[in-house]
C-alpha cells in the first residue's frame, strides 16, 4: 500500500489547503507486479541531418523587403553544417508559438491565418523529425519499439521543438506489468530516473564508503576531495604532528589537507577524531553525489573493462588496486624487464602482484595493468571491478507508464550537460515514481487529448530499489551512448619535417654502424585538432610516394529543395525577426506586420514540407603507397581537482601488426602552446599486444582544448623510406561503446594532408671507413658488403667516384689535410652486382699503373644515391662524400 494525495474537489477544502488522502493497493488482486528489464535497455537519439557539410550553388535566394520576399540571385554555398542552420530555424519557431508572439499573432486582424499555418507546420515537423528518431548502435531494430521511442520524441517535440531536438539520447526500458487493466485508458504511472547517490551513516569515513564501493581509498579520496556540504561541521580532527583542527561549513577534504600541509590522501590516511564509532567524518544522512559502478570480467581483457567504465586504466587500476581475486589462481604474470610472478590465493591482487616483481624502477599497480592491459586469459571471469562516477550533470524527462496488464515500454529523453565531455553515459539508476495518472478519458473533438486527474505519492516509489517485493524501479547500471550532432573540426596539419637520426658527431666509428646509422633520419609531422570525447582522430604516415597524394570525399545527397528552402529562411530570418518583434510591442502594429507573418509562415511550410534525413555512409580509404601505417587514436580524460584532464591516448594500427616503420610505434610529443616559445613534452610510451598507450605529463593538459601533438617516427632507413608525407582526419561518434554505432551518426572529416611530401636528402661529409687491407683481394668484397649494408636487394640510381687520398697532416675530423687524386668515376646507373667487382678492378688497375704510398693513404668514395620515386633525380637522396678504404689496415 503506497500513500497519495489527490486534487480536492471541494472549493472550501481548496482554500484551506486540505487534500483527499488516497491509498494505492500494490499486491495480488491490484498492481501485482512492476519489473523492469534492466538486461537490454535501448538506446535511440536523433540522428543527424546530414552527417558530411553540403555545399551547393547556383541557389536562387530571394530578397525580404516590408514584409515579402521580392527579387533575388544565386547564392553558392559551401562546407554548410545543416545542424547549425536546424538550431537556428526550430529556435525560431519556438520563440514564435511562445506566448509573447503567439498571444498577439492569433489574435491579429486578418493574420491569424498565418498563425494557424505555423501551428500546423509544427505538427508537420514533428512527425518528420521523429522518424529521424534511430538506434545509436548497430543493432538489430524492433520495429514495434522504435515506434513507441518515436511516439515519445514526438510529443516532446510537440511541446518545444528545439529542446526536443536538442536532448542527447532517448533511453527505453521493457517493464512487465502485472494488474486488473487492459486497453488505453489504464492507470499510469509518472515519473523521472535519478542517480543512485550515496547517502552517509552516522559514523561514516572516507574509509566506510570506501569499502561499500569496493574501491581504495586513495581512489575515492581523490574523486571526493573538492565536495563541498559533506564534511561533518565542528567536528575536531587530528593530524599527527599537526594539531587539531575543526571543520567549518566551507571545508572540503582537500582544504582540510591543506590546512595540515600534505596530500588530500596522506590526510585521510592519518586524520582522527575522537569517537568515531559514533560520530563520522560526513554529516549523518547526507547524499554524497557518486555513484557506485561495476563489471564483471568474463572473458575481457584490462582494455575492454576500462574501456567500458569509459575511464583510463591508470584510474580503473587506480580504484581496483587493493581488490583481491582478480587474476586467475595458477597464472604466471609477466612483464619485460622484470622477474615473473605466479598467482596464488595469498597475493592475488594488482598491488600484492606488482610488489613482487623485481625490477627498476619499482612495480606499481597502476603500471602492471597498462602493461597487461591487451593480455588474454589472465582476468578471473568472476571478478567484479568496482568504479565511482561523481558529478555527473543530467536531466531526463519525467515519463508514463501504462499499468494495463503485459510488456510496456518507458521512454526516457536525456540531456548531458557539456555532452561533448562524454562518449557515452555509464549511469546507476532508479526510476523515481512520484505521480499516479487514473481516470483517463478521451475528450470529444480535442484531436487526441485525453482528461485525467493526478495522485501524488507523500513517499516517491523508487526512494529505495524494492517495494513489497511487487515493484522494482532498479534501472540498473544503462551504458547509454551519446552521440554528438554537429560536424567535428577537421584536423590541420601544421608542419612536417625531416632531418638526419644522428648528427655527423653522434656517429660510431665501427662499421657498418657508421654507414647504416650515417642513412637513417626521423620523420614527423604536427597536427592539431579540437577535440571532444566522441571524436576518434586518425593519423597516417605514407612513405615511398610515386606521385602526390589526394583524398577523395563523399558529399551528402541533400534535396536541393530542401537545401534553398533552409538557406531561404537562414537568410532573411534576422531581418525578419526585427520587423516580427513589433508583435511583443503594445500598441497600433505596423501595416506590413501582417505580410511578415504570412511569409514567415511560408518559409517555415516550405522546411516542414520539404524536411528530410539524408546520411552518406563514408569509407576510411589508405592513400596508395608502398608503405602505409594508419592509426585511431582514442584519448581518455582523467578527473582531478575539480577539472578533467587528459590522461592517455591509444594508437590502434587500423591493420593489425602494422605498427610502424621496423615494427616500431611513433613517438608522440604534446605541444604546450599556452607558453611562448612552445613547450614540447614527450608522452610516456607503453606499447602493448594489440596498441600502444601514451601517457601525458599529470594534471597539465586541459581535457577540452585546442590540442597540438608531434608525431615521429624514429631511425628510417633512406633507402627503405625515401619519401613521406603526413596526414589526418576526425570521425565523431565512431566509437561511442563497445558496440559499433550505427553508421547514420557518424561525422567524418575529410583526409588532411601535408601539401607534399617530403624527402631527406642526407649528406654526409664526414669519414666513414668501411675497410682496410690488401685491395687487390679485399677491397671487392669490401664494396660488396658495403652496398649490401645500404641496398639490401635495390637497384637504386646511383653516381660513384673513386680517389686515392694521401693525409699530408693529420688531425681530427675534417681538420686532417688529405691530398686527392681521381682514379674513377661512374656516371648515374643503375646498380647491379657487378658494380662492386667492376669498380675494384678500375682502381687496382689505376694502382698498379700508378705506384702510390700505402703506409697513410686511403681509398675515398663519393657515393650518391637517386630516390626512386623522384622523377627528377636532380639531387641524391642520400650522399656518402667520403667512405673511406685505408690502404694501411
Amino acid at each position: 500500500m503506497k500513500v497519495a494525495l489527490g486534487r480536492s474537489v471541494d472549493a472550501s477544502d481548496t482554500k484551506s489547503g486540505l487534500r483527499p488522502v488516497w491509498a494505492v493497493y500494490f499486491g495480488a488482486t491490484g498492481i501485482s507486479n512492476f519489473t523492469i528489464n534492466t538486461v537490454s535497455p535501448s538506446y535511440y537519439a536523433l540522428r543527424p541531418l546530414s552527417n558530411t557539410l553540403v555545399s551547393k550553388n547556383n541557389v536562387f535566394i530571394q530578397d525580404y523587403q516590408a514584409g515579402v520576399l521580392t527579387g533575388g540571385k544565386n547564392n553558392n554555398y559551401q562546407a554548410v553544417d545543416m545542424e547549425t542552420w536546424v538550431l537556428t530555424f526550430l529556435s525560431a519557431v519556438d520563440l514564435f508559438l511562445g506566448p509573447a508572439y503567439a498571444a498577439p499573432a492569433s489574435t491579429l486582424a486578418g493574420s491569424n491565418n498565418a498563425y494557424n499555418r505555423i501551428v500546423s507546420a509544427k505538427k508537420t515537423l514533428a512527425d518528420k523529425i521523429s522518424t529521424g528518431l534511430d538506434y545509436v548502435l548497430d543493432v538489430t531494430p524492433d520495429t514495434a519499439k522504435l515506434g513507441k521511442a518515436r511516439e515519445a520524441i514526438k510529443d516532446q517535440l510537440l511541446i518545444n521543438l528545439t529542446k526536443a531536438y536538442n536532448s542527447d539520447a532517448l533511453l527505453q526500458y521493457d517493464i512487465a506489468i502485472g494488474s486488473p487493466f487492459s486497453g488505453g485508458q489504464s492507470p499510469r504511472l509518472s515519473g523521472a530516473p535519478v542517480s543512485k547517490l550515496y547517502r552517509t551513516g552516522i559514523a561514516d569515513s572516507v574509509s566506510t564508503v570506501a569499502t561499500f564501493m569496493h574501491v581504495s581509498v586513495d581512489y575515492l579520496t581523490e574523486q571526493i576531495d573538492q565536495f563541498t556540504g559533506i564534511l561533518d561541521v565542528g567536528l575536531v580532527v587530528t593530524y599527527p604532528g599537526g594539531g587539531d583542527y575543526t571543520i567549518t561549513n566551507t571545508d572540503t577534504i582537500a582544504t582540510v589537507a591543506q590546512h595540515y600541509n600534505v596530500t588530500s590522501q596522506a590526510l585521510v590516511a592519518g586524520l582522527s577524531w575522537p569517537d568515531p564509532q559514533t560520530q563520522g567524518l560526513f554529516l549523518a544522512r547526507t547524499i554524497i553525489t557518486i555513484t557506485g559502478l561495476s563489471q564483471v570480467s568474463g572473458t575481457q581483457t584490462i582494455e575492454q573493462i576500462a574501456e567500458f567504465f569509459a575511464a583510463p586504466i591508470v584510474d580503473w587500476a587506480y580504484a581496483n588496486e587493493d581488490n583481491t581475486g582478480i587474476f586467475i589462481e595458477g597464472v604466471t604474470i609477466s612483464v619485460p624487464g622484470y622477474s615473473s610472478v605466479l598467482v596464488t590465493a595469498s597475493n592475488n591482487s594488482l598491488d600484492l602482484v606488482a610488489a613482487e616483481m623485481t625490477g627498476s624502477p619499482q612495480m606499481t599497480a597502476t603500471e602492471l595493468a597498462l602493461q597487461l592491459r591487451s593480455t588474454t586469459g589472465i582476468l578471473a571471469p568472476a571478478f567484479t571491478s568496482y568504479m565511482v562516477l561523481s558529478n555527473f550533470s543530467f536531466s531526463a524527462s519525467t515519463s508514463k507508464i501504462s499499468l494495463a496488464t503485459g510488456t510496456n515500454q518507458v521512454n526516457f529523453l536525456l540531456d548531458v550537460s557539456s555532452e561533448a565531455e562524454y562518449r557515452k553515459a555509464l549511469l546507476g539508476l532508479n526510476y523515481a515514481v512520484d505521480e499516479l495518472e487514473f481516470n483517463i478519458r478521451d475528450i470529444a473533438g480535442a484531436d487526441g487529448y485525453q482528461a485525467s486527474s493526478w495522485l501524488s505519492f507523500v513517499i516517491p516509489i523508487g526512494s529505495s530499489t524494492n517495494f513489497d517485493g511487487v515493484i522494482n524501479t532498479n534501472l540498473g547500471q544503462p551504458d547509454i551512448p551519446l552521440p554528438l550532432r554537429s560536424y567535428p573540426v577537421a584536423p590541420i596539419i601544421t608542419a612536417q619535417d625531416a632531418e638526419a637520426t644522428y648528427t655527423d658527431a653522434q656517429l660510431p666509428s665501427t662499421y657498418p654502424q657508421n654507414v647504416e646509422e650515417a642513412s637513417e633520419w626521423n620523420f614527423s609531422f604536427t597536427y592539431l585538432h579540437q577535440e571532444a570525447a566522441q571524436d576518434t582522430n586518425y593519423i597516417m604516415a605514407t612513405f615511398n610516394l610515386a606521385t602526390e597524394a589526394h583524398s577523395d570525399y563523399m558529399q551528402a545527397a541533400v534535396p536541393d529543395d530542401f537545401f534553398t528552402a533552409f538557406a531561404q529562411f537562414i537568410s532573411v530570418w534576422p531581418a525578419l525577426k526585427k520587423d516580427l518583434d513589433a508583435l511583443a510591442v503594445p500598441g497600433t502594429p505596423p501595416p506590413t506586420l501582417g505580410s511578415t507573418l504570412d511569409t514567415l509562415a511560408t518559409l517555415v511550410e516550405n522546411i516542414a514540407d520539404t524536411w528530410v534525413f539524408t546520411s552518406t555512409h563514408l569509407s576510411m580509404t589508405a592513400v596508395p603507397a608502398q608503405q602505409f601505417y594508419e592509426y585511431s587514436i582514442v584519448s581518455e580524460n582523467e578527473h582531478h581537482d575539480d577539472a578533467d584532464w587528459k590522461a592517455t591516448m591509444t594508437l590502434t594500427p587500423l591493420t593489425a601488426g602494422n605498427t610502424g616503420p621496423g615494427d616500431n610505434y611513433p613517438n608522440i610529443y604534446y605541444i604546450d602552446t599556452s607558453v611562448s616559445p612552445p613547450v614540447e613534452h614527450e608522452l610516456t610510451k607503453t606499447p602493448g599486444n594489440t596498441d600502444c598507450v601514451y601517457t601525458y605529463p599529470p594534471y597539465t593538459v586541459p581535457a577540452i582544448r585546442q590540442l597540438e601533438h608531434r608525431v615521429e617516427f624514429i631511425q628510417l632507413d633512406v633507402m627503405n623510406y625515401q619519401n613521406a608525407l603526413g596526414g589526418s582526419f576526425a570521425a565523431r561518434n565512431m566509437i561511442l561503446t563497445a558496440t559499433p554505432t550505427n553508421e547514420n551518426f557518424v561525422f567524418q572529416t575529410p583526409e588532411v594532408l601535408y601539401s607534399h611530401s617530403i624527402i631527406p636528402y642526407i649528406t654526409r661529409g664526414v669519414a666513414l671507413e668501411f675497410g682496410s687491407g690488401n685491395p687487390a683481394t679485399q677491397l671487392e668484397p669490401a664494396l660488396t658488403a658495403l652496398f649490401s649494408n645500404l641496398f639490401g636487394t635495390d637497384t637504386p640510381l646511383v653516381k660513384i667516384s673513386a680517389l686515392y687520398g694521401y693525409e699530408l697532416a693529420t688531425g681530427a675530423g675534417s681538420t686532417a689535410i688529405v691530398s686527392r687524386l681521381p682514379i674513377v668515376f661512374l656516371p648515374m646507373m643503375v646498380y647491379d652486382t657487378g658494380i662492386p667487382a667492376n669498380l675494384a678492378q678500375a682502381v687496382n688497375n689505376w694502382l698498379g699503373a700508378n705506384p702510390v704510398a700505402t703506409t697513410g693513404g686511403e681509398l675515398l668514395f663519393d657515393l650518391s644515391v637517386f630516390s626512386g620515386t623522384d622523377e627528377s633525380n636532380s639531387k641524391p637522396l642520400l650522399r656518402l662524400s667520403n667512405l673511406i678504404y685505408s690502404l694501411s689496415g
